[in-house]
């Protein structure tokens, strides 16, 4: 008879092929917990290639409708019903979310399983799920269903924001339920969805056992949104060895030009906007950007981001821009290392930066935004430079600074942290799962 844990690892996408996000931490976290002893079984209801390891099994479940607004926030019977088949099937004595929708912890509490989550985008308090709203500013959380209506209402065209705010009028909306036939006005019921995912999302949160935060920055907010401290759990993200490696080329002084790296998406809560305005204000031939990311790195979907797209596409020719679209973890890596600093100019609340991680780790100096969530990585003046939030300026001003005095790379580099391993955090995670059930404290110290 088989001894080992037993978890069920709850996603929105499981995936190996994808050296990015939220699928590349449930897959690591699944093989981390493996290799510390406990049988995985992932589930997701959307599944992308994923290589073999040792004690993982991965699972893809039907859902109701994808278009439906905010439908990983909502409840679906069918998935609930899919989960609970699985807990029936698997008998986990966990159910562990890492950035999955809210309804594996429902399926999870009507079987008495105990459910820990791993705080990364904010999904239970945020439908944009990174808590930046539609202008490109900061959020402090959802306040009230106006809020959040406001903000995600800017998304879509005139039109429909339009129909939207009308739905909402008690003595407009029956003008336009008899105008319209319903099948049309479903689509723009942003309201009644809102409402429904937040509601279930309270109902979510109060449902989780356990809350894993990484930094201050998780444990502030959500100690700020209710959470009792006795939920919370501090386990700092770790790395695979893979993404440990000490290996960069820094060349301070040697007259070739500042290499600037930049992972993640190309969009406004990334801030690539911001560095994008900084580098093109930098001095002449001083230094290059490299973007990298898997699906986004190219020239039509970053030109958005830039102040002027003919610029940008003669700083492309010319090389001084470059776009890397790494297919795996290895040539993420690789690229990675080939950069003098890193840029992390996030408006998100980073808790902290993945990318963050995979720098440091690879002993790259970092300057990046003010975020809470990467305090404790990167110190202004210590091992990096810190900005405020969306100042372009200063941002640029930094990386000025490191250009006209390149061994500022070498003496920050010097003074980064070492980052932690995955199979720590799982250990960790198996000691936090122990202290939710007997019968879980005893498998994991027989």
């Amino acid at each position: 008879m088989d001894s080992r844990l037993r978890v069920i690892l709850s996603t929105a996408i499981a995936s190996g092929a994808m050296p990015h996000g939220g699928p590349v931490i449930a897959m690591r976290h699944a093989r981390a917990l493996a290799r510390q002893g406990a049988r995985v079984h992932v589930v997701a209801p959307e599944v992308g290639p994923v290589p073999e390891a040792a004690g993982v099994t991965v699972e893809r479940y039907p859902i109701t409708d994808t278009r439906v607004p905010f439908s990983a926030w909502r409840h679906d019977a069918r998935a609930v019903d899919a989960l609970a088949a699985a807990i029936e099937r698997h008998a986990p004595e966990v159910v562990y979310d890492v950035h999955g929708p809210a309804w594996a912890a429902e399926a999870a509490s009507a079987h008495g399983v105990p459910t820990v989550s791993m705080v990364g985008d904010f999904n239970a308090y945020c439908r944009r799920t990174f808590l930046v709203d539609t202008v490109g500013r900061r959020c402090t959380g959802p306040e009230s269903a106006g809020k959040c209506f406001a903000c995600l209402n800017r998304e879509s065209a005139p039109r429909q924001r339009a129909i939207r705010s009308a739905l909402r009028n008690r003595l407009a909306a029956p003008i336009l339920e008899r105008i319209f036939p319903p099948a049309r006005l479903a689509p723009h019921r942003l309201w009644d969805a809102l409402g429904d995912s937040r509601d279930y999302a309270a109902r979510w949160r109060e449902r989780i056992d356990r809350f894993v935060v990484g930094d201050e920055n998780a444990r502030a907010f959500l100690a700020g949104h209710g959470i009792d401290a006795a939920r919370l759990a501090t386990i700092p993200q770790g790395l695979p060895a893979t993404a440990r490696t000490l290996k960069r080329r820094n060349l301070p002084g040697s007259g070739v030009p500042l290499a600037i790296g930049f992972v993640g998406r190309p969009h406004v809560d990334k801030g690539l906007h911001l560095l994008a305005r900084a580098f093109d204000s930098l001095p002449a031939g001083k230094a290059e950007l490299r973007i990298i990311h898997a699906r986004y790195a190219t020239e039509e979907l970053v030109a958005p981001m830039f102040p002027d797209r003919g610029r940008l596409h003669g700083q492309v020719a010319r090389g001084s821009v470059r776009f890397v679209q790494p297919a795996d973890d290895e040539a993420l890596h690789r690229a990675m290392a080939e950069v003098d600093v890193a840029c992390i100019p996030s408006l998100q609340f980073e808790s902290p930066s993945l990318a963050l991680l995979e720098f440091v780790a690879q002993r790259t100096p970092v300057i990046r935004s003010e975020s809470a969530g990467m305090d404790h990585v990167i110190q202004d003046g210590v091992n990096g430079r810190t900005f405020p939030y969306g100042d372009w300026r200063a941002l640029r001003a930094a990386l000025v600074e490191v250009i006209e005095e390149p061994a500022l790379l070498a003496r920050w580099s010097a003074r980064l942290p070492e980052v932690g391993s995955d199979d720590a955090y799982a250990a960790s995670l198996l000691a936090l799962f122990a202290t939710l059930r007997p019968a879980v404290s005893r498998r994991i110290h027989d």
